[in-house]
């Protein structure tokens, strides 16, 4: 049993521990985490020696491919999307936004239910001569395009009112996704470092925007489960030397509950409350949308790293089951022993007795 267990965390954890120890913090992890403050909902920016381990740790990503900035050419603009918390207050949210006169609704699809878009109109929050937009999803993802930082900084203050569970600032920071974009007259197209979208008819470009947003969006929110994951396999750690010891302590069989909690929650969150294997239904009908966003999440790895996670949290689940079992065992063995001393106690009695 305790070579099973050790067999299970070593497959889940030699990468985060060769990686966690191997590398600096400032080597290149495919971590775009600057001292940039678009959401840093007015933090310091002299980050503690604790929130910097927390950096390192947050980037031991096994499967993740980023998406990389290039120099941008003329009519390009950014599309930056982030994670924020686990979900949003939405209906709360979207009358909030309505009472602002620098922000408008764009009509989508109604088989679009998890997001709505919304334009920007404030100057001073569009990044570059053209339309500003925000999709606001309810799993509690932002995908900005086109807004400047101040706009994006703005924005993630008014939705920090709003959010339900919030990650934590260094995170939201270093797990967005960051990729150019262009209006053309055309068709739409997808490549590695760079999105073309058909603006010829808006109700259109709407949905169009949607199919690259979407995909963005479950990426980065994939991507904070998988470092709530990396924690839950650091926590695990110190069971095998536990188990070698022949020893649980108090802590361990305190927190195992919480441990399995954990798993059925990550669990939970990627394989039914969000579908990250299923295409939106809106775009059934449409098989160009529907290649595009294809094509974007196959390139995010989004499939191969839910099945990754879900092969991890299969061996978490397994590992935490043996240590139960082996903590239930060693409490009917202490009841066994405390029993049998309690008889001998009393056999000793009646000598004392019969003995007098």
């Amino acid at each position: 049993m305790m070579f099973r267990v050790s067999y299970f965390l070593e497959q889940v954890s030699i990468r985060s521990r060769s990686n966690l120890f191997s590398r600096k913090i400032n080597s290149d992890i495919g971590c775009t985490c600057k001292r940039n403050t678009s959401v840093n909902k007015g933090t310091n920016s002299n980050w503690s020696r604790d929130e910097l381990n927390e950096m390192v740790f947050s980037k031991v990503k096994r499967y993740r491919r980023r998406m990389k900035m290039r120099n941008l050419e003329d009519l390009e603009m950014i599309s930056s999307t982030y994670g924020t918390a686990d979900q949003y207050k939405f209906g709360r949210l979207l009358e909030r936004f309505n009472q602002d006169s620098h922000i408008s609704p764009v009509s989508l699809p109604v088989e679009i239910t998890d997001a709505v878009l919304l334009q920007i109109k404030n100057p001073a929050f569009i990044d570059n001569q053209s339309s500003a937009y925000l999709f606001l999803f309810r799993f509690g993802a932002l995908s900005f395009w086109n807004v400047s930082e101040e706009g994006i900084k703005e924005i993630s203050k008014l939705v920090q009112e709003y959010e339900i569970d919030p990650y934590q600032n260094i995170h939201i920071e270093c797990e967005r996704e960051q990729i150019s974009f262009k209006f053309i007259n055309g068709p739409t197209a997808f490549s590695k470092k760079h999105f073309d979208i058909d603006a010829s008819d808006d109700s259109r470009k709407a949905v169009e925007m949607y199919a690259f947003a979407s995909a963005l969006a479950t990426s980065v929110k994939l991507a904070h489960w998988e470092l709530a994951l990396d924690k839950l396999i650091h926590s695990l750690e110190p069971l095998p030397s536990e188990l070698i010891k022949t020893r649980i302590t108090k802590k361990t069989s305190r927190s195992l509950l919480t441990r399995i909690g954990e798993i059925f929650l990550l669990s939970h969150r990627v394989n039914l409350q969000h579908s990250l294997h299923e295409v939106p239904d809106v775009f059934w009908d449409e098989e160009p949308l529907e290649n595009v966003f294809l094509q974007t999440s196959e390139f995010l790895n989004v499939s191969k790293r839910v099945s990754v996670m879900n092969e991890k949290l299969s061996y978490c689940s397994q590992m935490v089951e043996l240590v139960k079992s082996h903590i239930t065992e060693q409490k009917t063995y202490n009841a066994e022993i405390l029993i049998v001393l309690l008889i001998l106690i009393e056999v000793i009695f009646e000598l004392l007795h019969f003995a007098h």
